[in-house]
């Protein structure tokens, strides 16, 4: 395959992506899970339970169980059964594994843990499909305007010829010859080339669209407790609004890390294991710049 086709059936794929809404989508949230992949950080698990296992379990299902199988310890995944307890809470998760030959149905806290990724078990697909769903929309509009600002205006050809010598026209200006149409060739009636507008060039129009995304993207990185300041007033943010900001990123992510606290201190009591479990990079940075101030004061 040669540069030009490999060009041209990349650009071909790209568009075709991008018009394709249900695989964009699924495109960006599998790239959102590879950013949350690392929101927490383990200390001391098992061999037999992957980190990154684990945490696409928790963030895809909403839950996950720690059990024994064989003697060693693992993750799974399964579907909650009744009976339910007083809260209305599954006690049971059926879990089948051909690959891992399990078909069993495990009791919570009898015979495995479970793990919520938040209290409502509800995990991260809906944050992250409902704000890609609307950057899908975005990146459709946002490509439509940026292939419609490339003509303001249409040449009106009444006949082949006309459009004909219109073309060669186009193709010179493009190439960035000057060129001038034959009268004779085209009809220039009241002696103008009628042209019909195009596109709106507003150019206020596709900062609207960049404003947009922004605020969506900006949004949605907030929900999953990373810093991201979109300033829609063009101006600079005030302290106070840094900070209102940087607090709102909060509740989710420590809803999830307790979730998990809790449940790895059962395990570690059930099984004997030392499992820990802490904010890992830059869902951690205000933490510390707080306790580095506690420490300076």
């Amino acid at each position: 395959m040669t540069l030009k086709e490999y060009k041209k059936s990349y650009n071909k794929k790209l568009l075709d992506n991008i018009k394709n809404k249900e695989k964009t989508i699924s495109h960006l949230t599998e790239l959102d899970l590879i950013k949350t992949n690392s929101i927490f950080n383990y200390t001391g698990l098992p061999d037999t339970i992957n980190k990154h296992e684990l945490e696409k379990i928790l963030q895809i299902n909403g839950y996950a169980i720690i059990t024994e199988v064989n003697n060693e310890l693992v993750a799974l995944c399964g579907t909650e059964a009744p009976p339910y307890n007083i809260y209305y809470e599954p006690t049971k998760i059926i879990v089948a594994n051909p690959w891992g030959d399990i078909n069993k149905t495990f009791t919570i806290d009898d015979d495995c843990i479970l793990i919520k990724n938040d209290c409502y078990k509800m995990g991260l697909l809906p944050i992250l499909t409902r704000y890609n769903t609307l950057l899908c929309e975005t990146d459709i509009t946002l490509l439509c305007a940026l292939i419609n600002m490339r003509t303001m205006n249409i040449i009106k050809a009444n006949d082949d010829n006309e459009k004909k010598v219109a073309d060669e026209f186009l193709n010179k200006l493009i190439a960035g010859d000057l060129s001038a149409l034959l009268s004779s060739k085209y009809n220039m009636s009241d002696n103008y080339i009628e042209t019909l507008p195009y596109s709106n060039t507003s150019t206020n129009y596709i900062t609207q669209l960049i404003e947009i995304e922004q605020y969506i993207r900006g949004t949605k990185l907030n929900e999953i407790g990373l810093q991201s300041n979109y300033n829609m007033k063009r101006e600079r943010l005030s302290s106070s609004e840094t900070t209102l900001n940087e607090d709102s990123l909060k509740p989710l992510i420590d809803d999830m890390l307790e979730q998990r606290e809790t449940a790895l201190e059962n395990v570690n009591k059930k099984y004997g294991t030392n499992i820990k479990v802490s904010k890992n990079s830059a869902w951690d940075k205000k933490e510390d710049k707080e306790d580095n101030k506690n420490e300076d004061n």
